[in-house]
Protein backbone atom coordinates (compact mmCIF):
# COMPACT_ATOMS: atom_id res chain seq x y z
CA UNK A 1 0.00 0.00 0.00
CA UNK A 2 1.59 3.28 -1.10
CA UNK A 3 1.18 6.32 1.17
CA UNK A 4 3.46 8.86 -0.51
CA UNK A 5 5.31 9.32 -3.78
CA UNK A 6 3.96 9.23 -7.30
CA UNK A 7 2.15 6.60 -9.31
CA UNK A 8 3.57 3.36 -7.97
CA UNK A 9 7.19 4.52 -8.13
CA UNK A 10 9.41 5.39 -5.21
CA UNK A 11 7.77 6.52 -2.01
CA UNK A 12 6.44 5.58 1.42
CA UNK A 13 4.84 2.14 1.58
CA UNK A 14 3.30 -0.25 4.08
CA UNK A 15 4.18 -3.90 3.57
CA UNK A 16 2.85 -6.82 5.60
CA UNK A 17 5.43 -7.88 8.18
CA UNK A 18 7.53 -4.71 7.89
CA UNK A 19 7.44 -1.53 10.01
CA UNK A 20 5.25 1.33 8.79
CA UNK A 21 7.09 3.91 6.73
CA UNK A 22 9.25 1.74 4.51
CA UNK A 23 10.80 3.73 1.66
CA UNK A 24 10.62 1.67 -1.51
CA UNK A 25 11.88 2.45 -4.98
CA UNK A 26 14.53 1.93 -7.62
CA UNK A 27 18.02 1.08 -6.46
CA UNK A 28 21.49 1.24 -7.93
CA UNK A 29 22.34 -2.02 -9.66
CA UNK A 30 25.10 -3.66 -7.64
CA UNK A 31 27.40 -6.65 -8.03
CA UNK A 32 27.64 -9.47 -5.48
CA UNK A 33 30.16 -7.41 -3.45
CA UNK A 34 27.80 -4.42 -3.24
CA UNK A 35 29.65 -2.23 -5.75
CA UNK A 36 27.57 0.06 -7.95
CA UNK A 37 27.61 -1.21 -11.52
CA UNK A 38 28.09 1.19 -14.43
CA UNK A 39 27.67 0.95 -18.18
CA UNK A 40 30.70 0.97 -20.47
CA UNK A 41 29.94 4.71 -20.85
CA UNK A 42 30.52 5.14 -17.08
CA UNK A 43 26.89 5.79 -16.08
CA UNK A 44 25.30 4.06 -13.07
CA UNK A 45 22.73 1.41 -13.91
CA UNK A 46 19.21 1.54 -12.51
CA UNK A 47 18.53 -1.70 -10.65
CA UNK A 48 15.38 -3.39 -9.46
CA UNK A 49 12.97 -1.82 -7.01
CA UNK A 50 13.46 -2.64 -3.35
CA UNK A 51 13.55 -1.21 0.15
CA UNK A 52 15.75 1.90 0.19
CA UNK A 53 15.06 3.26 3.67
CA UNK A 54 12.63 3.74 6.54
CA UNK A 55 11.20 7.07 7.63
CA UNK A 56 10.55 5.94 11.22
CA UNK A 57 13.07 7.41 13.68
CA UNK A 58 14.87 5.35 16.32
CA UNK A 59 13.61 7.87 18.86
CA UNK A 60 12.39 11.43 19.32
CA UNK A 61 13.18 13.57 22.33
CA UNK A 62 12.17 17.03 23.44
CA UNK A 63 13.50 19.27 26.19
CA UNK A 64 11.67 22.35 27.41
CA UNK A 65 12.75 24.59 30.26
CA UNK A 66 11.99 27.96 31.80
CA UNK A 67 14.65 29.74 33.87
CA UNK A 68 13.61 32.73 35.99
CA UNK A 69 15.69 35.36 37.75
CA UNK A 70 14.50 38.65 39.26
CA UNK A 71 11.46 39.05 37.07
CA UNK A 72 13.14 37.78 33.89
CA UNK A 73 12.22 34.45 32.34
CA UNK A 74 14.13 32.63 29.62
CA UNK A 75 12.34 29.72 28.00
CA UNK A 76 13.50 27.30 25.33
CA UNK A 77 12.48 24.10 23.58
CA UNK A 78 14.91 21.67 21.90
CA UNK A 79 13.84 18.81 19.60
CA UNK A 80 15.96 15.79 18.76
CA UNK A 81 15.07 13.19 16.16
CA UNK A 82 17.50 10.29 15.82
CA UNK A 83 17.42 7.94 12.84
CA UNK A 84 15.07 7.55 9.96
CA UNK A 85 15.36 8.54 6.34
CA UNK A 86 13.81 11.14 4.04
CA UNK A 87 12.84 10.52 0.42
CA UNK A 88 13.85 13.86 -1.14
CA UNK A 89 11.46 14.28 -4.07
CA UNK A 90 12.80 17.80 -4.70
CA UNK A 91 16.23 16.43 -5.61
CA UNK A 92 14.60 13.55 -7.47
CA UNK A 93 13.17 15.99 -10.01
CA UNK A 94 15.41 19.03 -9.75
CA UNK A 95 18.69 17.16 -10.30
CA UNK A 96 17.46 16.36 -13.81
CA UNK A 97 17.17 20.08 -14.59
CA UNK A 98 20.31 21.16 -12.73
CA UNK A 99 18.60 23.59 -10.36
CA UNK A 100 19.72 22.56 -6.80
CA UNK A 101 22.91 23.97 -5.28
CA UNK A 102 24.54 20.52 -5.45
CA UNK A 103 24.50 20.76 -9.25
CA UNK A 104 26.72 23.87 -9.28
CA UNK A 105 29.79 21.64 -9.67
CA UNK A 106 29.67 21.02 -13.42
CA UNK A 107 33.03 19.25 -13.56
CA UNK A 108 33.30 15.79 -15.06
CA UNK A 109 33.29 12.95 -12.55
CA UNK A 110 34.01 9.26 -12.37
CA UNK A 111 31.31 7.18 -10.69
CA UNK A 112 32.76 4.99 -7.96
CA UNK A 113 31.77 1.55 -9.14
CA UNK A 114 32.61 -1.30 -11.47
CA UNK A 115 31.79 -1.97 -15.11
CA UNK A 116 28.88 -4.39 -15.46
CA UNK A 117 30.58 -5.92 -18.49
CA UNK A 118 33.99 -6.68 -16.92
CA UNK A 119 33.70 -6.20 -13.15
CA UNK A 120 36.76 -3.91 -13.27
CA UNK A 121 36.79 -0.48 -11.53
CA UNK A 122 35.21 2.34 -13.52
CA UNK A 123 37.65 4.79 -15.11
CA UNK A 124 35.31 6.52 -17.58
CA UNK A 125 34.57 10.19 -16.83
CA UNK A 126 31.04 11.47 -17.39
CA UNK A 127 29.62 14.97 -17.53
CA UNK A 128 27.84 16.42 -14.51
CA UNK A 129 24.69 16.69 -16.62
CA UNK A 130 24.80 12.98 -17.48
CA UNK A 131 25.42 12.12 -13.81
CA UNK A 132 22.53 14.16 -12.40
CA UNK A 133 20.08 13.20 -15.14
CA UNK A 134 20.87 9.51 -14.57
CA UNK A 135 20.74 9.49 -10.77
CA UNK A 136 17.56 11.57 -10.77
CA UNK A 137 15.91 8.33 -11.93
CA UNK A 138 17.38 6.23 -9.10
CA UNK A 139 15.26 6.59 -5.96
CA UNK A 140 18.06 5.29 -3.72
CA UNK A 141 20.20 8.29 -4.73
CA UNK A 142 17.80 10.79 -3.12
CA UNK A 143 17.50 9.12 0.30
CA UNK A 144 18.81 11.36 3.08
CA UNK A 145 19.25 10.84 6.81
CA UNK A 146 16.68 12.70 8.88
CA UNK A 147 18.56 12.99 12.19
CA UNK A 148 18.56 16.48 13.68
CA UNK A 149 18.80 18.48 16.87
CA UNK A 150 17.16 21.87 16.66
CA UNK A 151 16.21 24.77 18.84
CA UNK A 152 12.46 24.97 18.23
CA UNK A 153 11.74 28.13 20.21
CA UNK A 154 13.23 30.69 22.59
CA UNK A 155 11.40 33.27 24.65
CA UNK A 156 12.51 36.05 26.94
CA UNK A 157 10.06 37.86 29.17
CA UNK A 158 9.97 40.25 32.10
CA UNK A 159 7.27 40.41 34.76
CA UNK A 160 6.38 43.90 35.92
CA UNK A 161 5.77 44.25 39.64
CA UNK A 162 2.47 45.41 41.18
CA UNK A 163 3.95 48.79 42.08
CA UNK A 164 4.87 49.46 38.45
CA UNK A 165 1.30 48.88 37.31
CA UNK A 166 -0.29 50.90 40.14
CA UNK A 167 -2.46 53.66 38.73
CA UNK A 168 -2.57 52.09 35.22
CA UNK A 169 -5.59 50.38 33.66
CA UNK A 170 -3.67 47.03 33.77
CA UNK A 171 -3.76 44.58 36.66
Amino acid sequence: LQFGGFGGGGGVYAFAGLPYGVLYGSKYQRDSSGNIQVTDAGLPIIGANGIIGNNSPDFQLGLANNITYKGFALGFVFDWKQGGDIYNLDNHYNWFYGTPKTTENREQRIVKGVYESTGKPNTTPITAQAWFQTVSNIDEAVIEKSTYIKLRSVSLSYTLGQSTLKGSPFK
